[in-house]
């Protein structure tokens, strides 16, 4: 092929190679053009852990803010709603040593939660029983408590919702 039919062919490989992506968005979100705030109530919880819910409510809120797509505002003004409710809390033995001792907990953190447009009354996403993990060390010198582990699983819970709502997956 000649030199002048491969530059004529070029616009139509550039064109073709544009028009297959362009179904994808370069902005980084999936998120409709005209919500660009979010409130995030403080969540649920149907557990007994004191304190959780406005634990994970404040991750998810730093997250957001710390991303910074998306504006943080109050309930009545935002263009979006993240609402979500604490179902579930477990901690299990996770790594266990040669002789049968337990290493490592896990803490297991289960939510329901759910993404919506407001001025579409719509729900974008939801998902029931959202698994965030994070385990901690007890055979370590000084060794790690519950809290560190609850932290993690807390920290972990808030990063995926904040992803699933940005990327709209």
């Amino acid at each position: 092929m000649s030199l002048k039919k491969e530059l004529r062919l070029l616009p139509v490989i550039v064109f073709g190679v544009f028009a297959c992506c362009g179904i994808y968005s370069f902005s980084g979100s999936g998120l409709p053009a005209h919500i660009r705030t979010v409130a995030v109530p403080i969540f649920g919880n149907q557990t007994a852990e004191i304190g959780i819910r406005e634990n994970l409510t404040d991750a998810v809120t730093e997250a957001l803010v710390t991303d910074g797509r998306l504006r943080v505002l109050g309930r009545e003004s935002a263009d979006s709603i993240i609402e979500g409710t604490v179902v579930d809390y477990k901690e299990q033995a996770y790594t266990y040593d040669r002789s049968e001792n337990v290493q490592e907990y896990i803490v297991r953190i289960y939510v329901d939660v759910s993404y919506q447009d407001v001025s579409n009354r719509r729900v974008l996403w939801e998902e029931k029983r959202m698994e965030g993990w994070g385990t901690y060390d007890v055979s370590i010198d000084p060794p790690e408590d519950i809290e560190t582990g609850r932290e993690r699983a807390i920290a972990k819970l808030a990063q995926d919702i904040v992803n699933k709502t940005l990327a709209g997956w």
